[in-house]
């Protein structure tokens, strides 16, 4: 879900194994990978807290 996930994950169809061994590979090897993932899930979750959610919709049904 790229639109949920942004630049925070690797992204794999389902139905394709070989890229999610190629993903999990990445994250195995590279040390820098995951702390540049982590840090972009730790600023990008920020988008997704009750408060913005809930000014985001009020500002939605206000028109």
């Amino acid at each position: 879900m790229p639109e949920v996930c942004g630049d925070a994950a690797l992204m794999a169809a389902p139905d394709d194994p070989a890229m999610w061994v190629k993903h999990i590979d990445s994250l195995r090897r590279s040390p820098y990978l995951r702390e540049e993932l982590v840090e972009a899930g730790r600023q990008r979750v920020n988008q997704f807290s009750w408060k913005t959610t809930a000014k985001a919709y009020a500002d939605l049904m206000s028109g």
